[in-house]
């Protein structure tokens, strides 16, 4: 553990070197709100570290496989760690209590991302996002379910697979996921080819995705040239900069008034819901 000092010149000096590991930490992951650090290895083993004694507080065992992925949920304290095909759902106590398969055995989980929204007006569950290969990109919904002896039990739910395609080069890896913006409502994803998309929730107001309008004199879609009387618009969903005769609304069932779109959009979002 490192002070970094941010004067003229930035400087670093050792506070605490952790030791608990046998093999090579592959995965960290901290919680400013929690005062914890969580460390996943190769030793098959995820580790929880105290801040603010800086030392141990307990292991997090039963992985197939190295930890490659760890995450702090900073609003619940939960922890998701993912090894192989599987990820895990712990307590900040250390007790697991949810386990799922999120993609074929032959596979691993390439990335993952809690949303932390918990007091967003568009879903009431905690969210939990996967990265995998070929493009794919699946949100998680944390729910209570039924088992076949009608035990109830957390579970996680497919909402929503995405499939992400570079049309030059086909379907990349998804490598990494994050969420950004000023109220973290925007997902980022990086892929294998090095590239990041953006999407976002439908009660974000970001501005991360949109496409800057002074680089564009002509409307995106039907190439209109914008002038004093053809304003520009930003598409709420793609970004991209339109003139008004490609813009319409969209009415969401997560918001009272509808927003603004461009036809395009408009039509996946009809024939998506």
């Amino acid at each position: 553990m490192w002070k970094v000092k941010h004067e003229k010149v930035m400087d670093f000096t050792l506070l605490e070197c952790l030791r608990g590991h046998s093999a090579a930490i592959v995965s960290i992951a901290a919680s400013r709100s929690y005062s914890v650090l969580v460390t996943g290895s190769e030793d098959k083993t995820a580790i929880i570290w105290d801040l603010n004694r800086m030392e141990y507080v307990r292991s997090l065992q039963g992985h197939d496989g190295s930890v490659d992925i760890v995450q702090v949920n900073d609003a619940t304290g939960d922890i998701i760690t993912c090894s192989g095909h599987m990820i895990r759902v712990w307590t900040i106590n250390g007790d697991l209590y949810l386990t799922k398969s999120a993609c074929p055995t032959s596979e691993s989980i390439l990335s993952a991302v809690y949303y932390e929204g918990t007091l967003n007006e568009w879903y009431k569950n905690d969210i939990v996002v996967t990265g995998h290969k070929k493009g794919i990109i699946k949100i998680w919904s944390q729910e209570l379910i039924q088992d076949k002896n009608g035990k109830t039990q957390w579970g996680f739910i497919l909402s929503r697979e995405i499939q992400q395609q570079d049309h030059a080069n086909g379907s990349p890896d998804i490598t990494a996921l994050s969420f950004a913006g000023i109220n973290k409502r925007t997902l980022l994803t990086g892929n294998s080819y090095g590239e990041v998309y953006a999407f976002v929730t439908p009660d974000s107001n970001d501005t991360l995705h949109f496409v800057r309008d002074d680089r564009y004199k002509e409307c995106m879609e039907c190439s209109r040239t914008f002038s004093v009387l053809e304003r520009k618009f930003n598409c709420r969903t793609c970004g991209a900069v339109v003139c008004s005769h490609c813009m319409t609304n969209y009415q969401q069932s997560s918001h009272d008034r509808p927003v603004r779109v461009c036809k395009q959009c408009h039509e996946k979002l009809i024939h998506t819901h």
